[in-house]
Formats: C-alpha cells, structure tokens, sequence
C-alpha cells in the first residue's frame, strides 16, 4: 500500500467545497481525491476528518520476507489503500506463495 507523506487536520475537500471547516461533512466520502504536481498524491479520510496525503507509489516489501522470517519476525501485516481488487487479489496471491 501507499504510506503517508503528510497527516492533516485540515480538510482540504471540505474547505474548497463549503468554504467552511464543518467536521463530518461525508464530502470526502462522494469521491476521491488527490493532490497533483510533479506527481500525484492520492488522498484519504479517516472518520475524524483528518486527511492523509499518500506516497505517490505503492510500498512492496514482499520480496524482503523471507528477510524478516529470518530476523524472527512472525507476524505480518499488509495495508490496502488505493489498490483495486484485482490487485488486491494479485497481492494476496503472491504472498501465499
């Protein structure tokens, strides 16, 4: 999945639909969003309105886990962001390898 470069109070969605700061507004949850520049940032919504602007591109370590059996990490966890659920599918698929 896609880590967080920035974690905001601010909501920018609410603020440039409304012109308001009105927590909860559900704005955030009719589309989605994201920040475009050099690169294009997704953007998500957690449920107390504070907004995580996402890497660019998605973090895969999978090809380091037999690195962390090794150093007896036994316990892993994989986090869904913008994926699709094709990819959600492939993911999965290679890591039951």
């Amino acid at each position: 999945g896609r880590q967080d470069v920035m974690v905001s109070k601010y909501c920018a969605v609410n603020t440039l639909e409304t012109k308001t700061q009105q927590k909860h507004c559900n704005l955030c949850k009719k589309h989605t969003y994201q920040l475009k520049g050099n690169q294009t940032y997704p953007l998500l919504f957690d449920e107390e309105c504070y907004m995580h602007i996402l890497q660019a591109t998605p973090t895969n370590h999978l090809d380091e886990l037999a690195n962390y059996v090794d150093l007896g990490i036994q316990q892993f966890s994989i986090r869904f962001t913008t994926e699709t659920k094709q990819e959600v599918e492939n993911i999965l698929r290679q890591y039951g390898r």
